[in-house]
């Protein structure tokens, strides 16, 4: 026979902890303004360009 797999549980300060940092976390999300992120389409970038950023958009076949 199999030994039961044994989880571990986490104490209550840990429990807490992790809730509290999930909370922070939301908080943060509502309250900070997000960096806008990048669009591309069709292998070209929407809303502007970068030319640091512009060897991103080559194709080598």
């Amino acid at each position: 026979m199999e030994s039961p797999t044994v989880t571990h549980m986490l104490s209550r300060r840990e429990r807490r902890r992790a809730f509290t940092q999930a909370i922070a976390a939301r908080r943060r999300l509502e309250t900070e303004p997000r960096p806008r992120g990048r669009v591309w389409i069709n292998g070209r970038e929407v809303d502007g360009r970068k030319p640091g950023l512009d060897h991103l958009g080559r194709s080598h076949d």
